[in-house]
């Protein structure tokens, strides 16, 4: 599967995923709006997730093969709560099968990136790899929205929030 076909192919798979985008944006390396077939950056917008006032999704197409980053807007953590949600994050990975959440330390972002999928995979399985490899991760924050904002607003300490994510994934 060429790069533009991978394109056309994700485009039209992501208005047909269960969650519904508020925008998407097709931009280039100076931020300019472009066709699709030039854009090397997908940015998806979903509004009004529970406890996230918006989730970003960026879909970057790279030679062979793309990879998605999920993130919410605005910045969540920050400096008093970072030990917190770094152990809670690393409690979550210990769970979920496909990708991996990743606090940035510095910047205090959370987001959770996808594998890496190669356009022959995504040709061979497209209806499989978009819900493994963009719905799943859209899915795990929604899942971890509450518990995660109840630790940062303090209201949870770090062993009820993995209680909470093992009553939600059933862990126990």
């Amino acid at each position: 599967m060429k790069l533009e076909k991978a394109k056309y192919l994700i485009k039209k798979l992501m208005k047909e995923q269960k969650y519904k985008y508020d925008y998407i944006n097709y931009i280039d390396s100076q931020g300019l709006p472009v066709d699709i077939t030039q854009a090397d950056t997908l940015h998806y917008s979903f509004c009004e997730i529970s406890y996230i006032n918006e989730l970003q999704l960026s879909i970057t197409f790279k030679t062979n093969h793309f990879e998605v980053l999920i993130f919410p807007d605005p910045i969540l953590i920050d400096i008093e709560n970072k030990d917190s949600a770094i152990f809670l994050i690393n409690y979550i990975n210990n769970y979920i099968k496909i990708g991996r959440f990743y606090i940035d330390t510095k910047s205090f972002d959370i987001v959770w990136r996808g594998n890496n999928i190669s356009y022959e995979i995504l040709e061979a399985f497209p209806n499989e790899i978009i819900e493994e490899s963009i719905i799943s991760g859209i899915s795990y924050f929604i899942d971890i929205s509450y518990s995660l904002s109840k630790l940062i607003k303090g209201e949870f300490n770090i062993k009820e929030a993995c209680g909470y994510i093992d009553a939600v994934w059933d862990i126990i």
